[in-house]
């Protein structure tokens, strides 16, 4: 599997009419997504650190807002104020309560 950036620009959902035409239904594109949406103009990204089952700390290219998903192998990992979780975040460094295992992949949509 892998891994592409995500390209904002203009998405418009239409729809075919009984008479042969089509309407627009809704049309999203970055001006109009709203705020704490969780993408960003290169969601999903990879942090950078070293993924060796001892580093912890990773770290993003900009600062998230919000929402932010962070992923390790697929799993969707729980932030700081889940009852159990799994990773905090201070600007723009994510560290790990458990170093991700050798070979992992990780991914912050945000």
């Amino acid at each position: 599997m892998g891994l592409e950036d995500v390209s904002i620009g203009t998405s418009t959902f239409t729809r075919a009419t009984s008479v042969g035409g089509t309407v627009v239904l809704h049309q999203i594109n970055a001006s109009n997504l709203g705020s704490g949406f969780p993408v960003n103009l290169s969601s999903p990204i990879i942090p950078t650190g070293t993924v060796n089952g001892v580093n912890t700390v990773f770290t993003l290219p900009t600062t998230p807002g919000g929402v932010v998903l962070v992923y390790v192998n697929g799993v969707l990992y729980f932030p700081t104020g889940a009852a159990i979780y799994d990773y905090t975040i201070s600007g723009t460094t994510i560290t790990f309560n458990t170093a991700p295992p050798t070979g992992s992949r990780v991914l912050a949509v945000y």
